[in-house]
């Protein structure tokens, strides 16, 4: 299975990564600072659970970043509320992570 998670996550990092440009748009034109770093951007996102150190199973990987996903999209609709110009632009982003979890929870059964 690592292969086809390998190949898997890969389409996910290309898909997102289109729209990352957009998005460090959008939060400068909010005057926010967009820090792509790699350090800041894994402290900033607050997300759980921690990705575990050393050899991880498929099965944990499918696992951590299922409940990723997850949290990424519950987090996006409630943007709506506060911010409806980047909701919109979230509606996307939001359509393919749900794609993706639904694609990782496939490979979990």
């Amino acid at each position: 299975m690592f292969y086809s998670l390998h190949l898997m996550y890969q389409e996910f990092y290309e898909a997102i990564n289109q729209q990352i440009d957009r998005l460090a748009e959008r939060k400068l034109s909010l005057d926010h600072a967009a820090d792509a770093r790699p350090g800041p951007v894994a402290q900033n996102a607050n997300l759980s659970p921690e990705t575990p150190g050393g050899y991880v199973s498929d099965k944990a990987s499918l696992q951590v970043q299922s409940a990723r996903h997850l949290q990424i999209s519950d987090r996006i609709e409630t943007t709506a509320d506060t911010d409806p110009t980047t909701s919109n632009l979230f509606q996307e982003v939001k359509y393919m992570i749900d794609h993706q979890l639904w694609m990782m929870r496939a490979h979990m059964k």
